[in-house]
């Protein structure tokens, strides 16, 4: 089983959007914060990608590209879900005390919806948020959530690939 999640847009102010398909089929799209570098002082920042951070800036940016593990996580606020693991990424399922832990797949339709985790919706839409402004966001999260997580534990999926879109 080949699970992937295709990023075709990151944009600071929408957020940054994927398609997820299983085998080739589109299963739903998803929506993550948009990629954000972290300075450090010894290397400086480049906003292009990992290299600055590998795992990006806590509860402010996406992930960084690249394969994960999918381990079982649950929480009062997120119950039976998942969680993506990849060591060589700085990217934990618990606090390391560096890189990124806790990234988890949950509901959530918006990317203020996140912070650093990954939401799946039915469709994309641009709406009017909380805020009265319009935005990007995914539809029908909860339950397109629930659905995909059961599929991918009937299927024993415990793999996720993270790519851009070639240009």
């Amino acid at each position: 089983m080949s699970l992937i999640l295709e990023r075709f847009c990151n944009q600071e102010r929408m957020g940054t959007f994927g398609e997820l398909r299983l085998d080739g089929s589109l299963l739903c799209y998803t929506v993550e914060r948009p990629w954000i570098a972290v300075e450090r002082p010894w290397i400086g920042i480049d906003e292009t990608g990992p290299q600055a951070y590998p795992a990006g800036k806590p509860f402010d940016s996406c992930i960084p590209a690249g394969l994960y593990e999918l381990k079982p996580w649950s929480s009062d606020k997120h119950p039976d879900t998942l969680c993506l693991v990849n060591e060589m990424l700085s990217v934990f399922q618990y606090d390391e005390g560096y890189g990124r832990y806790g990234i988890l797949i949950h509901k959530a339709n918006w990317m203020s919806d996140v912070e650093g985790c990954i939401g799946f919706g039915k469709d994309l839409a641009y709406a009017r948020d909380n805020y009265g402004v319009n935005r990007w966001m995914v539809t029908h999260s909860g339950d397109t959530t629930k659905n995909i997580l059961a599929l991918l534990k009937m299927r024993n999926v415990d793999r996720l690939k993270i790519q851009w879109k070639p240009a």
